[in-house]
């Protein structure tokens, strides 16, 4: 599954940048921000994996707050 979570941001990046580099599409702000949104995502489970490597190795610091579940839910 996580080799599958990187790969396809990987992939959409790299044909973006390739079609940008052939001159199929032009670097607009519009592909830029779509390749931005990639890297965040990239930037989101590398993350996670960091997180969840730090739970495996008992070293995960969590800290407990009160929170309105409703609020939760609309995120």
């Amino acid at each position: 599954d996580t080799s599958h979570e990187l790969k396809t941001p990987l992939a959409v990046l790299q044909a973006q940048i390739e079609a940008m580099q052939d001159g199929i599409r032009k670097a607009t702000p519009e592909h830029l921000d779509a390749m931005m949104r990639q890297v965040a995502s990239l930037k989101k489970l590398t993350q996670d994996l960091a997180d969840l490597a730090q739970a495996e190795a008992q070293q995960l610091k969590c800290y407990f707050a009160e929170v309105n579940p409703w609020d939760v839910v609309l995120q």
